[in-house]
């Protein structure tokens, strides 16, 4: 082949419309031969289509909004200077620069005709298959040759082998909603039914003026006394409560009682003590407060903090105002015990603090309500919140 001039095989082939193009006046015959192509459709060698509707490429000279979406990668050796055009499905290059390839390639007839934007016919010289290599990939492709001295356009599956683009879709395709299954297996250590705890240790203020309460030991039934001592032994364990075998100077009774499926609860009786306690007397936000705010949202949550007064560790003066007495010796309370006047203000002091700056969490009492238009916006919350509660 004739590198100086197009292949044999394109005079051998003419169609009557490439005659009827000839016709044409020479402003028209310029305008067809300098127009570069933008193939919409798949140009490979054996096109089963006969019509293939293209645009009018962009010329070489871009700005730097545009320099972006050109690239110069090895064709057949040689260096050529690509524009990437994601609405393409074929690849495109002008019979000049197919005849500076460093190596020659076969120029294949095709009978595929191309369309521009406005109907223009443009009929190919011919199908070649190229070597085309950018970084670690390389691969044989089909480039339509075309008349004039236009752009190589590289079509949008060639750009996604040569990994020159990637298909975002994010923007265009909502995410799919969190499943419980996934938020369990990602924040596995928030949901392990391990105790948590809040940031800082919790001091309760008495007022010393209040007379100084020691309770001798509440009788436990014998019955029970074995699941008293197993649970006690739990909490101990778990840092909930410690053993205290030095003089307190306030000692409450442990109320216990038996549940119906045979367990038990127990809780702490500081009726003296409460007395004593000088409360913060935080302002906690009622219902009518947290519901004004939920107006207009369309999608809640609901989180409970699981033992939530037992996230609030004491500090040891607090920790030995909590002294109790059990048929197993006296103990004190190392996290804030249920029963306790200042309890429940306290905790939602401490959650406020910890989470009220994430934007859609509402905060009443120890509930967390996450409120939202929609389910993005509801599982980017949620997953912050979720976040949060593993960093503290």
């Amino acid at each position: 082949m004739c590198r100086s001039k197009p292949p044999p095989v394109q005079q051998q082939q003419q169609s009557s419309h490439q005659q009827r193009r000839r016709s044409r006046s020479p402003s028209r015959r310029g305008r067809d031969r300098d127009a570069s192509v933008n193939v919409v459709a798949d140009g490979v060698s054996d096109l089963d289509i006969s019509d293939c509707f293209i645009g009018v490429g962009a010329t070489s000279n871009v700005d730097d909004a545009e320099r972006s979406w050109w690239e110069t990668v090895l064709i057949n050796n040689s260096p050529v200077r690509c524009k990437l055009d994601s609405g393409a499905k074929g690849n495109v290059m002008s019979v000049g620069t197919f005849n500076e390839l460093k190596e020659s390639s076969k120029l294949r007839p095709t009978k595929v005709r191309l369309f521009d934007f406005s109907n223009r016919r443009s009929d190919p010289l011919g199908v070649a298959t190229l070597t085309v290599r950018h970084k670690d990939r390389e691969h044989q492709l089909d480039f339509f040759i075309v008349d004039g001295s236009g752009p190589t356009l590289l079509s949008c599956l060639t750009c996604s082998k040569l990994n020159l683009l990637q298909r975002v879709d994010s923007s265009l395709q909502p995410k799919p909603a969190l499943s419980t299954d996934d938020l369990l297996r990602e924040f596995a250590d928030v949901f392990d039914n391990s105790l948590g705890c809040m940031p800082g240790q919790h001091h309760i203020s008495v007022d010393p003026a209040v007379s100084l309460v020691i309770h001798a030991l509440w009788k436990v039934p014998l019955a029970i006394q074995p699941k008293l001592k197993q649970l006690v032994d739990c909490y101990e364990e778990k840092g909930i409560i410690m053993k205290r075998d030095e003089h307190t100077e306030w000692v409450s009774i442990l109320l216990c009682v038996e549940k119906k499926d045979g367990s038990l609860r127990v809780c702490l009786d500081p009726k003296d003590l409460n007395r004593a306690i000088q409360r913060e007397h935080y302002a906690t936000p009622t219902f009518e407060d947290v519901s004004a705010k939920l107006c207009g949202k369309s999608l809640f949550s609901v989180i409970n903090s699981r033992d939530g007064f037992w996230q609030v560790q004491l500090d040891e003066e607090s920790s030995r105002l909590c002294t109790f007495n059990t048929p197993f010796g006296r103990y004190s309370f190392c996290r804030l015990p249920f029963g306790v006047s200042s309890a429940a203000e306290v905790f939602e002091k401490k959650v406020t603090e910890t989470y009220s700056d994430i934007d859609g969490v509402h905060i009443i009492f120890d509930d967390m309500i996450i409120a939202t238009v929609d389910e993005e916006d509801h599982d980017r919350i949620f997953r912050a919140l979720l976040e949060r509660a593993r960093a503290k």
